[in-house]
């Protein structure tokens, strides 16, 4: 899911600027999934574009590639204006990731 050595390489090994990069990430990720959420909902491509792209360069801090695919995947789709099943099927295939990468991430913090 995310390679440990290339996250402490990134920071430096400084393992308290990793920690609190860790726990700014875990509190902020819930509430970038729920505006995504919201977004798709209403249909609103610019801030799903906004928010994915956000949460994209977040997640991309922790070598977490598989997540940054699928945050790029609701990015190109809010460019489009899609907001369809398959929209919606994203959302969850990036929701259930970062479920898993939030537990696997908390496991590993300094």
């Amino acid at each position: 899911m995310f390679d440990i050595k290339k996250i402490e390489q990134r920071f430096g090994r400084d393992t308290e600027l990793l920690g609190l990069a860790v726990d700014i990430f875990l509190k902020d990720y819930p509430k970038r999934l729920e505006k995504i959420k919201q977004s798709i909902d209403v249909h609103d491509a610019i801030a799903l574009r906004q928010t994915a792209h956000a949460l994209r360069g977040a997640v991309s801090n922790f070598s977490a590639q598989e997540l940054v695919k699928i945050a790029h995947q609701l990015e190109t789709m809010a460019e489009k204006g899609q907001f369809d099943e398959a929209t919606v099927a994203v959302y969850l295939q990036l929701e259930q990731g970062f479920e898993r990468f939030g537990v696997a991430l908390k496991a590993a913090r300094p």
